[in-house]
Formats: structure tokens, C-alpha cells, sequence
């Protein structure tokens, strides 16, 4: 089953039944707050994506689940 959770941004808490979820199943949860790219001049925190992409890669935490609230932007830069 799923092994790792990857968070890529700042919202809600997860909601009561999946951080029980969560829990029971031993899901690590790994927050990278990445942000997101604006103009003129804000750019995503690379050092957070960097985070993001090694928890990602590495054989022990996977499966992984990457996410953000819409699938959009983050998410898509990340895989």
C-alpha cells in the first residue's frame, strides 16, 4: 500500500477520517511547501522541490502520493 504522502502546499489539515487514515495505515506525511511560480518575480522554493523530488525517489518511501489542492501547478512541476 501507499508508503508516503507528499504535501506541497500550505491549506486545510486533512480532514479527521484521513488523518485516522493515515495513522492506521503508517503513512508518512512529508509537507514541501513548494509555493508557486508568479510574475514578474516569484519563483517556486527549489529547495523545498528538491525535498519533494528525493522523498519521491527513494526506493523505501515508495508508493507515493504527490499532491497539492488543485493538481495544477506544484504537482505538475514536481512529476
Amino acid at each position: 500500500g501507499l508508503r508516503t504522502l507528499v504535501r506541497l502546499v500550505d491549506g486545510p489539515a486533512y480532514p479527521p477520517a484521513v488523518e485516522e487514515w493515515i495513522a492506521a495505515a503508517g503513512v508518512a506525511v512529508i509537507d514541501c511547501r513548494v509555493g508557486t511560480n508568479r510574475e514578474p518575480l516569484v519563483a517556486m522554493d527549489g529547495g523545498a522541490l528538491a525535498e519533494a523530488l528525493a522523498a519521491a525517489q527513494r526506493p523505501e518511501r515508495q508508493p507515493v502520493l504527490v499532491h497539492c489542492l488543485r493538481g495544477q501547478r506544484e504537482t505538475g512541476v514536481l512529476v
